[in-house]
């Protein structure tokens, strides 16, 4: 009977070695498990964040390219804004000078205007110095002449002057004419 008993014995010790053992490999394997499922969690949360890196690399191509076109737009829009702002102005130079041109026509036709009423003068002068003056009338009429003959050459002067002003305009006018046609 003891011979039993240690048999049993031997027989349980046995069993729990068995026991430990095999719960030391369920351990072992519940581990290995664990560890499968972090990795697939890592893997997986891995994989969301490439997802997440790729997605928002597609949205920042994305949101680069609308930028660049809407500068672009921008770009195209401010040219225009240029190209209209610099015709508006050479409408208005045109306008202003087309007025100012009219303004010069006006005054020379006014000066020539002047200058055939002082030829008049000049000949009405010389009918009466044919006639017999006093020397009062001829120093005065001398003097009239030569305050007429004044006004005259400052007329003159202006004349050229304002005719000089109106080629520079018109040439003016042209140049910027040509410029705008060339843009």
């Amino acid at each position: 009977m003891i011979k039993q008993i240690d048999l049993a014995d031997a027989r349980a010790r046995t069993k729990e070695d068995d026991a430990r053992l095999l719960e030391v490999e369920y351990e072992r394997k519940l581990k290995m498990q664990e560890e499968r499922i972090l990795m697939r969690h890592s893997k997986n949360e891995d994989r969301e964040i490439y997802e997440l890196k790729r997605m928002h690399a597609i949205e920042k191509e994305e949101v680069a390219r609308k930028v660049e076109e809407a500068q672009e737009e921008i770009d195209y829009y401010q040219k225009k804004v240029a190209k209209i702002e610099a015709e508006n102005k050479a409408l208005r130079v045109g306008s202003d000078s087309g007025r100012r041109v009219k303004e010069l026509e006006d005054e020379v036709a006014a000066l020539k205007q002047q200058l055939n009423v002082q030829a008049r003068i000049e000949v009405k002068q010389q009918a009466f110095q044919s006639k017999e003056l006093t020397k009062e009338e001829q120093v005065k009429l001398q003097r009239e002449v030569q305050q007429l003959d004044l006004m005259l050459k400052g007329y003159q002067e202006e004349s050229e002057r304002q005719l000089t002003k109106q080629r520079n305009f018109e040439r003016d006018i042209k140049s910027l004419q040509e410029k705008l046609l060339t843009e």
